[in-house]
């Protein structure tokens, strides 16, 4: 997920379809959202023994060469990461506050060459990791750190329901999954994948659920700290409607039952 999640031009289509899950490789046709089933990633759980994280950001790419990954998305990804609770995830040193590199920045800006232990050449450092100054991105993590703190007890035992699964072919940027703790601890989560573009309103599919909620009420949203712009969200008795969202931005709500 590493690869999609961001800029839709900062990769091009064949690396969105071949990097999306673990093993699924480029697809001819693009698969509805109506259509499409449990993604492969649901099945590595049952049928592995070793789980892949699904979202990562790891030291090995924290270089200069990788400067336009970390671009975009970064909220996005450890939202992922922090409540899908099936999947672990990892993050690079100085994630929350690394600075966006217009250009490669000196060697103590990635911590890359501190993990590998880059002495000599171009990649050598002359003095201690130097954190970046990114306070925006910052206090957005924060504010996910301290949603996903709140729900801690749900996720330890909670279990993922993918309304809207990941696309392997990427043409679909929008995702909706269910931490499910039990009837009256549900919770909703939706995302824009995409950096550069909003939504259009989109369908939330009531089928995986058995019993779904009448509504589900707004907690939480990237894009807004005071959460005053998202409405609640009505069953039409096949799908709930969420509003547009912003490039990038992630929400939450909770269903109707809970206090």
């Amino acid at each position: 997920m590493r690869a999609m999640i961001g800029s839709s031009r900062s990769i091009s289509d064949t690396d969105r379809s071949a990097n999306w899950l673990p093993g699924v490789g480029r697809t001819r046709r693009a698969r509805r959202p109506q259509d499409r089933g449990p993604p492969r990633s649901s099945a590595v759980l049952t049928t592995r023994t070793c789980t892949p994280t699904l979202t990562i950001m790891t030291a090995d790419k924290d270089d200069p060469r990788f400067d336009q990954l970390y671009a975009s998305g970064n909220v996005a990804r450890l939202f992922i990461a922090l409540l899908v609770p099936d999947f672990p995830s990892y993050m690079a040193l100085g994630f929350e506050i690394r600075d966006l590199h217009d250009r490669p920045a000196p060697s103590e800006h990635y911590s890359k060459h501190y993990v590998f232990q880059v002495w000599t050449g171009i990649a050598a450092t002359s003095g201690p990791y130097v954190f970046g100054s990114n306070v925006d991105l910052l206090a957005t993590v924060e504010r996910i750190r301290r949603l996903a703190e709140g729900l801690r007890d749900d996720l330890a035992t909670a279990t993922t329901v993918w309304a809207r699964p990941p696309d392997a072919t990427g043409q679909d940027r929008t995702l909706a999954w269910v931490i499910d703790a039990g009837r009256s601890r549900r919770h909703l989560c939706v995302a824009n994948l995409d950096a550069d573009r909003p939504t259009m309103a989109f369908g939330v599919p009531c089928r995986p659920l058995t019993d779904p909620p009448p509504c589900w009420l707004p907690v939480f949203s990237t894009a807004d700290s005071t959460g005053g712009d998202a409405r609640s969200l009505r069953s039409n008795g096949h799908q709930w409607i969420v509003d547009p969202l912003e490039p990038g931005e992630c929400q939450v709500y909770r269903s109707q039952a809970d206090k």
